[in-house]
């Protein structure tokens, strides 16, 4: 399985700079981006054959992520769970969108290896435990 993690710095202007040809060469199984800078159907780019999880911001133009994904997740959900870092107008260190999906990455009949991948963006580092 290859998977890119990738910092856009906002999809929309990347889109018109080649993006969609990079997207393509790469050929990963699942993409990470991350500073998307955008709200859902604001960029012509739907990828055939994935599946699209996005997280924007409340505030337009900032933060973002999104998951294209050929892996059907097992699960997927945005946030931490912790409804206080979850919006831009409430002071907090952990100011971010994340979005994480929970995949089996090498499926037997008795057992799966699941896997998170996930897409970070905020003034935070932040990582799947």
């Amino acid at each position: 399985m290859k998977l890119i993690s990738w910092n856009v710095n906002g999809l929309r202007a990347c889109l018109k700079k080649g993006f969609e040809d990079t997207f393509n060469q790469m050929d990963a199984d699942v993409f990470c981006i991350q500073e998307t800078k955008m709200q859902p159907g604001q960029a012509d780019f739907a990828p055939e054959g994935y599946t699209e999880y996005i997280n924007s911001a409340e505030k337009k133009g900032y933060s973002g992520t999104l998951i294209y994904t050929r892996v059907k997740p097992l699960n997927a959900w945005n946030g931490i769970g912790v409804e206080a870092h979850s919006h831009e107008a409430v002071p907090s260190h952990w100011n971010l969108r994340i979005t994480t999906s929970s995949m089996s990455m090498y499926p037997t009949p008795k057992t799966s290896w699941p896997a998170l991948t996930t897409a970070c963006s905020g003034r935070t580092t932040c990582a799947p435990t």
